[in-house]
């Protein structure tokens, strides 16, 4: 189906013009001063936009026969985001199509694969080690060998989610709003002293949403924790008689206990992860995402200036990463403030066709401000952080 995809689309864009498609090609053991040519290829992404600018220029600001950036296997690791805004913009005649190689497996990878990892045993427990660069972003998804691991957490995946004990200034019958910024945990119920209480994040599972509170202190004697900033809604659940709140918290060394689950030390920059049994570092690479979008289609909608007629097919995309700031909680009705991996803003008549979006730590694609006439077919969005198409 992918091969007649390609073939239909090569008619198309070869039957639409007077001129021949353009075809510039990226490999990943490519060279970015080479040609772009299928003996001697580019190596990013970013080299084959440059190219096509320089095409789109020489032929005086508007190009003459469609343009493919044909993508041969491999993974393209990005520094930053591949931008396009109106100037690279294609034409109803003429579009631009970035394209996985027939049967070629294309990842583009906001990550990077953890090296010189390392097997230790600390206090009985096996565990991966590996060292993080200095001043790496903020972590808090990690793959390994494609599966989403799991930041240390209590209780652990598949055991039952904690009650409150209490949970100050609700009572049955209180409103839902304002948020309440303070719980009593049940004894036995958090594991007592932990070292970096700053670094822990309580998930809060009431109504219609999952909350993101960070701690900001917690009194192992009173047993009260208080976080930074007050929850969306009051920590309860269900009207009228109101039902306790249930929830986890993750995000430090006491709660590292089982197979699957990771944490970083941010002092030392040292990731530690508890494989699972019959996982091997040679096979088994843990991704480490760096970006938080990996392409962004940006016009300027109130200018009247608009990315059209660009195109992605084929490929797949992973590896991203985003976080509220400590200060800031995460309640909102399908995450809203979320920001995607595929960003659109200003963008017409543009295609996102048989791609696949995977391993993410944000939306998978969002159409905002200015977007009319796009395409998202046939695409798998699967592993997300949040949704898999935001409009608006």
């Amino acid at each position: 189906m992918m091969v007649l995809a390609h073939a239909v689309l090569g008619c198309l864009l070869v039957c639409s013009t007077t001129d021949p498609a353009r075809v510039f090609h990226v490999s990943a053991d490519g060279d970015d001063a080479a040609a772009g040519t299928l003996e001697q290829p580019f190596a990013s992404l970013v080299r084959a936009r440059d190219a096509v600018r320089a095409l789109k220029s020489e032929q005086g600001g508007t190009l003459r026969q469609p343009v493919v950036v044909e993508l041969h296997a491999g993974t393209y690791r990005l520094n930053a985001p591949l931008h396009l805004d109106p100037g690279d913009s294609g034409t109803a005649d003429a579009p631009i199509v970035y394209r996985a190689r027939s049967g070629d497996l294309v990842l583009v990878s906001g990550g990077r694969q953890a090296v010189d990892v390392r097997i230790e045993t600390i206090e009985g427990r096996t565990l991966w080690i590996a060292d993080l660069p200095e001043n790496p972003m903020a972590v808090h998804n990690i793959w390994v060998g494609g599966r989403r691991a799991v930041r240390a957490r209590h209780p652990n995946v598949g055991q039952p989610l904690l009650v409150p004990e209490s949970v100050p200034g609700v009572e049955p019958g209180s409103p839902i709003f304002p948020g309440t910024r303070e719980l009593v945990f049940r004894n036995g119920d958090l594991p007592m002293p932990i070292a970096r209480v700053s670094d822990v994040d309580l998930w809060a599972y009431h109504y219609w949403i999952g909350e993101k509170l960070a701690v900001d202190s917690i009194d192992p004697g009173s047993r009260l924790v208080r976080f930074t900033v007050p929850a969306h809604m009051r920590l309860g659940d269900g009207f009228g008689e109101s039902e306790p709140v249930r929830y986890h918290a993750e995000g430090v060394r006491e709660f590292l206990d089982a197979p699957g689950e990771w944490w970083i030390d941010g002092e030392s920059r040292k990731l530690f992860y508890i494989p699972h049994a019959g996982e091997s570092l040679a096979t088994d690479r843990i991704e480490i995402p760096r970006l938080t979008t990996l392409v962004q289609l940006e016009g300027e909608p109130s200018a009247d200036r608009f990315v059209e007629h660009v195109g992605f097919e084929g490929i797949t995309f992973a590896h991203t990463e985003w976080w509220p700031q400590r200060t800031e909680t995460i309640g909102d009705q399908a995450a809203v403030p979320v920001p995607a991996a595929i960003e659109l803003v200003g963008a017409r008549k543009c295609r996102i066709v048989g791609c696949t979006l995977r391993n993410l730590g944000t939306y998978g694609v969002r159409m905002g401000a200015g977007c009319r006439d796009n395409v998202l077919s046939r695409c798998e969005l699967v592993d997300l952080a949040a949704g898999g198409v935001k409009i608006g």
